[in-house]
């Protein structure tokens, strides 16, 4: 009986080890790619940068910072799903009001001399269900949900850890060619 219930189990694990992808599946493609973002929260007063040094982009010196992407288009060709995820994204944290009413730019300002409230590294992720959403309206589900999502600690020039947060979620309607909702929350802790 043991040997036969040994025979089962391997031949078990064997068949789900060899099992290929269903027909039909969709194809799934891997790689990495540069990030730069700057993200704005009026209700919070935040300006945030992520991906690069902003006094060194301003002056044309910047680099940007690397994130692994995997993209996957659906079976019937329609939809093309991405996410991007990376860890130590550098981020910068600017107070938005410093720099509203006062310069054209944030490179204007960084120029001028204002400082980040805090700096650091964040984890980052990029989510989208469908990545060419404007294409093919007339054959598909027609509304798109895009966002990102970041945090980690950043730190003040005093050497204070603050913690960082980010969410942005947006949503396209395809017919109509708007969004339809648009939602930005920064945070950075005192």
């Amino acid at each position: 009986m043991k040997r036969f219930a040994l025979v089962l189990l391997v031949a078990l694990f064997s068949s789900v080890a060899t099992a290929g992808p269903p027909e039909e599946s969709g194809v799934v493609s891997r790689g990495t790619t540069e990030v730069f973002f700057i993200f704005v929260d009026w209700d919070a007063g935040l300006l945030a940068t992520l991906g690069t040094d902003p006094p060194d982009l301003c002056i044309g010196a910047g680099d940007f910072d690397f994130v692994a992407w995997q993209d996957m288009n659906m079976p019937d060709g329609m939809r093309w799903a991405t996410i991007n995820k990376g860890s130590n994204v550098r981020a910068y944290v600017y107070d938005l009001w410093a720099f509203v009413g006062h310069y054209e730019n944030l490179c204007e300002g960084v120029l001028a001399g204002e400082l980040p409230l805090a700096t650091g590294y964040v984890n980052y992720r990029y989510q989208d269900n469908d990545y060419a959403g404007g294409e093919n309206c007339e054959f598909k589900e027609n509304f798109v949900s895009f966002g990102w999502s970041f945090a980690g600690p950043l730190y003040s020039d005093d050497n204070r850890r603050r913690q960082f947060s980010g969410r942005i979620r947006n949503v396209w309607d395809c017919d109509t060619t708007r969004m339809v909702h648009s939602d930005v929350k920064l945070s950075l802790t005192k």
